[in-house]
């Protein structure tokens, strides 16, 4: 139970260091430029400056229901980051609580499919330049880390996998686990054009991608599994599919190398019905991610699909230590189901989809520096090796002012966790979290949210639109907000 209790502490860290959903109170407002490409690049449409350069923006993200700690938030996890105690669930019960101010891991018992997911971006400096007043060209750098698993049915789950009977198989449907760590080097384009009601933007990103490490396992089919006396499992026939990069399985300190590259684009429209900077709805449509990472050095493809059921035996892997045995590890199991250590390795490169997403964004203006915006983000499964990305529904209330905004973005995601965030920004400068209370609060905690960015604008703003003079592209002086 140690054991288990160490490595479920060690998942959830592990993951809490990567992160990022969609940062909503970033992305979504009329002074978000840069920072809105993320969610569509043709976002800064409605932006009122003629250049903007972001210095630095950092996104975090982490949600699993599969494990929570209990009475806990991200931001008691970092200030006693050094001392906390920590009890394993399982082990206590009513008549045996757990020691006074221990952080509980615990399981949850719902019963629905379980999946996890995080994700972590860094966004460097990047610039954009209206050119004229129909086209605005920019460029940006940026690092990204993800994490996902999903698909992993709940017979998986800690309770009632323990509790399961032996000998009574259940069906494990087809699943997927992969993490992969790239950086990016962009352009975006926006062709912006005025219509009779009102203004249309057309924006693009393209990527190049270097591709530092990955990881994934695929189950291609699915097939019935049972739990065996002696910590033994029976099951199959399986298709698993794996693949991993190698360059910090066995390295004393953590090394950044390229180990491949690849390619990605995200397009995306936006419709303004009234003037650009006083209009009445604003819609948006993006396909985002669309790409993939070609790891082909350091790389290796495995692939087993025994023609029969197979019998594990965990007690045969105890003796590993990750990740430095890890490709021993691989090749026990290649020996248990194939007959042979090697039998399972096909190849030594392999390719893996990027996070692929569809969002739709409307933005209503109520008038006085209020907003309402409601955002759509649906993962798209793009099959075998391949990061995925959760499902996200958000109504957004928003204050605005050139020197001032706050947001209040209230989301579903995943179709079951609900969560309110905020979000404010000073001039150049955004914190926010879209799940505030998971970084505040002190509850059960399995994941959270936070981001911040900080950018450079001019103090002048543009004026367009009809009232102006159609086709037309002055400056007019910006004030500071009175606070």
């Amino acid at each position: 139970m140690k054991l288990v209790a160490t490595f479920s502490i060690a998942f959830i860290f592990s993951f809490s260091q990567l992160c990022a959903q969609e940062q909503i109170g970033l992305r979504t407002g009329n002074f978000a430029g840069i920072n809105g490409w993320a969610l569509n690049p043709s976002s800064h449409t409605t932006t009122p400056f003629n250049w903007e350069l972001n210095l630095l923006e950092g996104a975090f993200f982490f949600d699993n229901n599969y494990a929570f700690l209990s009475k806990t938030g991200l931001s008691h996890l970092t200030a006693n980051r050094d001392n906390i105690e920590f009890a394993f669930g399982p082990d206590y019960d009513k008549e045996t609580p757990p020691p006074s101010g221990s952080v509980v891991l615990d399981f949850y018992t719902n019963a629905r499919k379980r999946y996890a997911q995080g994700m972590s971006s860094a966004l460097g400096p990047s610039l954009f330049v209206r050119i004229g007043p129909n086209h605005t060209i920019g460029a940006f750098v940026r690092g990204r880390a993800f994490a996902s698993a999903r698909g992993l049915v709940n017979d998986f789950s800690y309770y009632d996998y323990f509790n399961r009977p032996f000998e009574v198989p259940f069906e494990v449907t087809p699943f997927s686990v992969s993490m992969a760590a790239w950086s990016e080097y962009g352009l975006n384009y926006l062709f912006r054009t005025e219509t009779a009601t009102g203004t249309l933007g057309i924006g693009i990103n393209a990527r190049l991608l270097q591709a530092y490490e990955g990881i994934y396992l695929h189950s291609q089919t699915a097939f019935p599994l049972a739990k065996l006396p002696g910590d033994s499992l029976s099951g199959g026939p399986i298709v698993f599919e794996y693949g991993h990069t190698r360059t910090n399985l066995s390295a004393d300190e953590p090394a950044i190398r390229p180990n491949g590259g690849g390619a990605a684009f995200d397009i995306g429209l936006t419709y303004i019905l009234g003037e650009e900077t006083d209009y009445t709805w604003r819609f948006g449509f993006s396909i985002l991610d669309i790409g993939r990472l070609q790891f082909n050095r350091n790389a290796r493809l495995h692939r087993a699909a025994p023609d029969a059921s197979s019998i594990i035996g965990f007690d045969n892997y105890n003796d590993f230590v990750m990740p430095g045995d890890y490709e021993n590890m691989l090749a026990r199991f290649s020996s248990d189901l194939l007959g042979n250590p090697d039998a399972s390795f096909t190849g030594d490169r392999f390719a893996m989809w990027l996070p692929a997403a569809v969002s739709v964004q409307i933005d209503r203006n109520l008038g006085a520096g209020f907003f309402l915006n409601a955002v759509v983000v649906q993962g798209i499964p793009m099959g075998g090796a391949a990061l995925w990305r959760g499902g996200l529904v958000s109504l957004t209330p928003r204050f605005e002012k050139r020197w001032l905004e706050l947001a209040v973005p209230v989301s579903l995601y995943h179709g079951n966790r609900l969560q309110v965030g905020v979000a404010g920004r000073i001039g150049g400068l955004t914190i926010g979290s879209d799940r505030i209370g998971s970084v505040l609060g002190r509850t059960n905690w399995s994941g959270s949210d936070i981001y911040a960015a900080l950018k450079i604008q001019p103090f002048k703003i543009q004026t367009t639109g009809k009232k102006s003079g159609k086709g037309r592209r002055g400056n007019g002086d910006v004030k500071c907000y009175k606070f």
